[in-house]
């Protein structure tokens, strides 16, 4: 069971009248190499945006939970909240984190193979210590992937659908938890891939995992959630039965909330 508590989130701008990471890595290689720069300071102003504002909610075990709403409506960082990649600034997150399925990042380098993605997915995520054997989960991944000799060559020369199929079996190669936050994005084009992985996230769930899972499909939502939130400038303006998520979000009363 997991709950916001009056959950607000604050992130600093990267504007120009913000955080300029480029000029203070400029100063930071330069102090290495022993150049002089004016003596002039430029003051940095880093502003804070407020992302998040005041969400109310609590979420059962075994709840399947689609969020709607537009581009930069809060679903995506709603779910960076849950699964703990961020903090709340204000309030508070109590019960259990969401496995986050919404990193599209195989966090090596592209130089790398398919094959050292997994290697370094096993060591990343301790599965060693988990009782877990590394050639054998190498050999699962490889076959679930299903990118051919692909799986040894480096990933410069993947296709977004390889990357994505890739990623995709990395995330759902061990349960490291029941309760699963996706976003979307995890579609292919490949009608056979895409029945694979409806069919693996019903296997990965249980009866008894919780899903939050983000799409602008009322297709897809409807094939995996009960419970719909309505989520709008960084609020969550509706939270109730998916169907009726649907009616609030095509209505007069989502336009004025």
């Amino acid at each position: 069971m997991t709950e916001l508590d009056n959950a607000s989130l604050y992130l600093y701008s990267m504007t120009s009248k913000g955080v300029n990471i480029k000029k203070e890595l400029v100063k930071i290689v330069g102090k290495s190499l022993n150049l002089r720069f004016s003596n002039k300071v430029e003051k940095s102003n880093p502003s804070k945006v407020l992302i998040l504002k005041n969400i109310n909610v609590f979420i059962n075990k075994g709840d399947r939970i689609g969020l709607i709403g537009a581009n930069g409506s809060g679903k995506s960082t709603i779910l960076k909240l849950i699964s703990g990649i961020y903090k709340p600034s204000r309030g508070q997150m109590k019960g259990d984190y969401f496995y986050p399925m919404i990193i599209r990042d195989l966090n090596v380098s592209d130089d790398l193979a398919g094959i050292d993605a997994a290697k370094a997915f096993f060591y990343q995520h301790g599965l060693g210590l988990l009782g877990y054997d590394l050639d054998w989960f190498v050999s699962k991944i490889e076959e679930t992937c299903s990118i051919g000799d692909y799986f040894l060559r480096p990933i410069k020369y993947y296709s977004e659908g390889m990357r994505t199929r890739l990623i995709f079996s990395l995330l759902t190669s061990v349960r490291l938890s029941e309760n699963l936050a996706i976003d979307e994005g995890f579609g292919t084009g490949d009608k056979k891939f895409a029945l694979q992985a409806e069919e693996k996230l019903r296997s990965f769930l249980g009866s008894e995992g919780s899903l939050l899972l983000a799409s602008h499909s009322n297709d897809l939502l409807r094939q995996f959630c009960k419970r719909g939130w309505v989520m709008k400038g960084g609020r969550l303006i509706f939270d109730g039965p998916l169907e009726k998520a649907f009616s609030f979000y095509d209505s007069k009363a989502y336009l004025t909330a």
